[in-house]
């Protein structure tokens, strides 16, 4: 898969984990020692994807992701995103670095208004 791919499938499989409480098919686009950041909430930093399952585990996001377009950066692909309760409002960005198929580190912004 393409970084733009795997970002997508992250977005795919938020969802669906969202929908059915298990958010096992997300975890696995993420390496073993990947970091998940959150930028502007008191959350994380999570390091490896063990944390980052309890952290899914303890406090499951409430609603679904709704992404723009994907774009290539130079360590991965980045997205804008909406909360489908949200449509329209820009909720923030999602930046995953990505190397040899698997989500190394991803920052998560979170636009406040």
């Amino acid at each position: 898969m393409t970084d733009q791919e795997i970002l997508r499938a992250y977005v795919e499989r938020h969802n669906e984990g969202v929908e059915t409480g298990d958010f096992g098919r997300m975890l696995e686009l993420f390496a073993a020692d990947a970091e998940l950041v959150f930028v502007s909430v008191s959350f994380g930093p999570f390091q490896g994807r063990e944390a980052i399952q309890n952290a899914f585990a303890r406090h499951p996001p409430a609603d679904k992701l709704s992404a723009g377009e994907v774009r290539p950066i130079p360590s991965g692909a980045s997205t804008v995103y909406e909360w489908e309760l949200h449509p329209g409002t820009k909720a923030g960005t999602i930046q995953a670095d990505i190397v040899d198929e698997k989500i190394v580190r991803m920052v998560i912004y979170f636009h406040l208004v």
